[in-house]
C-alpha cells in the first residue's frame, strides 16, 4: 500500500542569495533536490509550495501530494535527474500558512535594478530570467531583453558588454537585418498581398521598399552572443512579426515571421 508522509523541507538561511538565483518554484526544487534524500524517497509527499501560474494569486501558498516522475515519462533527450522529477498528484489545501515560503516571496518580490551607463534601466524579470530596458534605436524607444542565468551574474555582465557592441554598431546592424529580411522575405510579401482582397490590386512591393517599412520594436539578446530582432510588419504580413535571427560570431542567419 501506498505510503503518505508528511516533509518539511528547509529552505537555506541565505534568503537573499537563494532569491537572486531562482524563481518560487526553483525555491522548492532546491530543497528537493537533495539526492541522497530522493534517491531513497519511493512515497508520495505532501509539500508546502509556492504556486506560480497555478492559482490567480501569484505567491500563494498551498499544500500538494507529489510522487516521483516515472523514469519512462522523461523526454528522451534528457534524464531523470535533469528532467523535474516531481509529478503532482492533487492540491491538499489551497491556501496555508508557512512563515519560511512566506519570507522568501517576500525578498522575491523586491525589485532589482541595474544602471547602465549605455542602455540606461535595466529591471531584473525572474520569472523569465532576464534583464529588460528601453534603448533607442535609429530616434525610437525599442524594447531590450537581455537573457541571462539567474545563478552566475557573470552571465549579467556578459550580455550587457554584448549589448554595449551591438549598440556601438546598431546603424550597421539595423541596415543589414532589414536588407537581409528584404531579400528573404519580399517575394512572400506579395504573396500575401496578392491574397487581400483590399490589396490584390495595388504595385508589388520591392525589396528597397520592404527594408524601409519593417521597424524594430525589440531587441533579444543572449549572453552566448545570439540576437533576435522584432520587427513590426506595416500589415505586409496582415499584423504578424518579422523575426531575424543570428548571432554576433556568425552574423544574421534567418528571417521569418512570427506571432
Amino acid at each position: 500500500a501506498a505510503q503518505q508522509v508528511l516533509v518539511r523541507f528547509p529552505l537555506i538561511q541565505d534568503v537573499v542569495a537563494l532569491y537572486r538565483a531562482a524563481d518560487g518554484v526553483q525555491h522548492v526544487a532546491v530543497a528537493l533536490a537533495v539526492h541522497t534524500f530522493l534517491k531513497r524517497l519511493n512515497v508520495q509527499t505532501k509539500i508546502h509550495f509556492i504556486c506560480r501560474n497555478i492559482f490567480s494569486d501569484a505567491g500563494q501558498i498551498c499544500r500538494l501530494k507529489v510522487r516521483r516522475l516515472l523514469d519512462g515519462l522523461v523526454p528522451e533527450h534528457t534524464t531523470p535527474e535533469q528532467f523535474n522529477s516531481w509529478a503532482v498528484i492533487d492540491v491538499l489545501e489551497p491556501s496555508v500558512p508557512c512563515p519560511p515560503l512566506e519570507a522568501v516571496w517576500e525578498e522575491y518580490q523586491k525589485p532589482v535594478n541595474i544602471e547602465d551607463e549605455v542602455l540606461g534601466t535595466l529591471k531584473l524579470n525572474r520569472d523569465f530570467g532576464l534583464l529588460d530596458g528601453k534603448i533607442l534605436w535609429n530616434e525610437k524607444e525599442v524594447s531590450l531583453a537581455l537573457e541571462i542565468d539567474l545563478e552566475d551574474e557573470e552571465t549579467w555582465d556578459t550580455v550587457r558588454s554584448i549589448a554595449h557592441k551591438v549598440m556601438a554598431d546598431r546603424e550597421s546592424w539595423d541596415k543589414s537585418m532589414r536588407e537581409f529580411a528584404a531579400k528573404e522575405l519580399t517575394g512572400l510579401a506579395n504573396e500575401w498581398q496578392a491574397d487581400d482582397d483590399e490589396k490584390k490590386n495595388a504595385d508589388p512591393i520591392a525589396e528597397e521598399g520592404f527594408a524601409q517599412r519593417i521597424t524594430l520594436s525589440e531587441l533579444s539578446l543572449t549572453y552566448e552572443g545570439d540576437f533576435t530582432a522584432y520587427f513590426d510588419d506595416d500589415d505586409m504580413f496582415w499584423g504578424h512579426t518579422v523575426e531575424v535571427c543570428g548571432s554576433l560570431e556568425n552574423g544574421i542567419e534567418s528571417a521569418n515571421i512570427a506571432g
